[in-house]
């Protein structure tokens, strides 16, 4: 993540990218009824994002990599 590019757009994913390290056990009230708005195959491949990303963020933290830097990693994943 450079500093090139909109600041604003870099801010949310980097917002985003935090919320992937809590345990991901299940949707919330809004995200199922925001989730009850899609095709079933595109629910299924959202959860699933999720969970990788989440994955991601454990797999960094065993490896005791700084905070920030995962939290960049996991970013970085989710503007691709």
């Amino acid at each position: 993540m450079t500093k090139a590019g909109n600041t604003y757009a870099r801010k949310l994913l980097i917002e985003a990218a935090w919320q992937h390290r809590r345990p991901y056990a299940k949707p919330g009230e809004r995200l199922l009824r925001q989730l009850d708005l899609l095709a079933p195959a595109t629910r299924i491949r959202a959860l699933e994002g999720n969970h990788r990303l989440h994955h991601k963020w454990e797999h960094l933290d065993d490896r005791h990599k700084m905070s920030i830097k995962a939290n960049t990693a996991i970013a970085r994943e989710l503007a691709g």
